[in-house]
């Protein structure tokens, strides 16, 4: 933005006219455009980088509840494209995946440290169903959720 107002200033009126000071000031006024362009660009990526921590931030406390992406997307005011797009920079993964991450980071909490079915975790966890979190629990930790109880006692 600095560069911008320098530009500006650059772009004082003057009583006499030439050809050489109209070319220079359309000059200047050309690259002024391009500077405000630039930071009304890299002003809207820092937002949208603002809202998918926002965004990212209230999946860590709400991963249980049933998560609709569509109307995720719109309450963070991101296009659906742009929020997976955005998470898959910044996380590495979809956004399910990412959310199955957490939910299976939380059951595995769960099952280390408190006496819960493994049913019950499932379901506190945001899975819907108990086999599904068993696959998944396996997939991600290399071992079935009763196993990984069994370890800590």
């Amino acid at each position: 933005m600095t560069q911008a107002l320098s530009v500006a200033a650059q772009m004082q009126p003057d009583d006499t006219w030439s050809m050489e000071k109209q070319a220079r000031q359309e000059q200047l006024f050309l690259q002024l455009l391009v500077l405000l362009r630039e930071a009304c660009i890299d002003g809207q990526s820092q937002d949208q980088e603002a809202r998918l921590h926002r965004l990212l931030d209230w999946l860590g406390e709400h991963y249980s509840d049933e998560i609709i992406w569509d109307e995720l997307a719109d309450r963070f005011s991101l296009s659906l494209r742009t929020l997976h797009r955005q998470m898959k920079q910044q996380t590495g993964s979809t956004p399910q995946r990412y959310l199955n991450r957490v939910r299976l980071l939380q059951a595995r909490h769960l099952l280390r440290h408190s006496d819960m079915r493994i049913t019950d975790i499932a379901f506190q966890c945001g899975f819907g169903d108990s086999n599904h979190f068993s696959t998944l629990f396996r997939r991600e930790f290399g071992c079935a959720p009763r196993a990984e109880r069994q370890q800590m006692m």
